[in-house]
């Protein structure tokens, strides 16, 4: 039956029209999610509603291993913000109309919140030490994304972008 209902609402579209007919927007809510990406490691939070800017949030709770003490886990967290502030604005997506004219576009805007119970956490953001392995057969000094966010304590915030 519904088949039926948007096979006859596309029919009754004239597409050598000159397209009059505008999308509305919808608001687009989702938790924890990868928005059905083929890369299936990143997590984040996302809303769009509607406007010029779609809102890509990244949860993190950080699990820092022993002997990293507070000064370094606060300035690590810093770098971990100024990583995001590369990436924030940087991707728009822009959408062509009927007419074959980009009509709108719609600029991501990228944050990072820090959570404080790992279940609110889109993903855990392990730090080890240099010379430190995420895992036992990790390699050493080097970052990577699995079930957690691994990287080293040394990464500069472009290295974390």
């Amino acid at each position: 039956m519904e088949r039926n209902l948007i096979f006859n609402e596309i029919n009754s579209i004239n597409f050598n029209s000159n397209f009059d007919n505008e999308v509305k927007p919808t608001l687009i809510s989702k938790s924890n999610t990868d928005l059905d990406a083929p890369y299936k490691s990143g997590n984040f939070n996302f809303l769009y509603n509607g406007g010029n800017e779609a809102i890509v949030t990244f949860n993190a709770y950080y699990r820092f291993r022993k002997g990293i003490d507070e000064p370094t886990q606060i300035s690590f967290k810093q770098k971990m913000f100024k990583a995001i502030e590369y990436w924030n604005k940087s991707a728009k997506l822009e959408i062509m109309d009927g007419k074959g004219t980009y009509s709108k576009s719609i600029t991501f805007i990228f944050k990072l919140e820090e959570v404080k119970d790992k279940n609110n956490a889109n993903k855990v953001v392990d730090i080890h030490r240099q010379n430190q392995r995420f895992a036992i057969l990790g390699p050493k000094n080097t970052g990577v994304v699995l079930r957690d966010v691994n990287v080293p304590l040394h990464f500069s915030a472009k290295d974390l972008a």
